[in-house]
């Protein structure tokens, strides 16, 4: 699987506050993204199957969004609270 950018994430978190990032960071961060992505993935092909198609739509999108909802929010909250230390 491809990795995010670590200049991308870097970025990313500097925008939200953080000074320094180790490298160590940005790869869990990654990974969890990436993870994170693959779930709502599997569920909007899933969605898009279910419906007879191949192309997913930005419903399918929407629909595993919401159903992964609480899942990323845990997540989100969890690199949040480990960022603000």
């Amino acid at each position: 699987m491809a990795k995010l950018s670590k200049r991308f994430l870097e970025t990313t978190l500097k925008k939200y506050g953080a000074k320094r990032i180790s490298e160590k960071a940005k790869i869990e961060l990654s990974k969890n993204i990436e993870e994170q992505i693959k779930l709502i993935s599997e569920l909007a092909v899933r969605n898009a199957r279910h419906f007879g198609r191949i192309t997913l739509s930005k419903e399918d999108i929407q629909f595993a969004l919401k159903s992964l909802k609480n899942k990323i929010f845990i997540t989100l909250f969890i690199i949040a609270f480990v960022w603000n230390k």
